[in-house]
């Protein structure tokens, strides 16, 4: 019972990292496009990916 229970902390911290990778990999992009712009991209990409999926 405790493997199970370690396997989705680990997908979770392994996710997290990806997220944090990810931002910094768009951060040199976005950083040009103003701060509102960048975030509210951000959401309607989260949105898209949660309803194709």
């Amino acid at each position: 019972m405790a493997d199970r229970r370690s396997t989705p902390s680990k997908k979770q911290s392994i996710s997290v990292d990806r997220v944090k990778t990810f931002d910094i990999a768009r951060a040199p992009y976005t950083s040009k496009r103003p701060v509102e712009s960048q975030s509210h991209s951000y959401r309607r990409e989260s949105g898209n990916a949660g309803n194709r999926r």
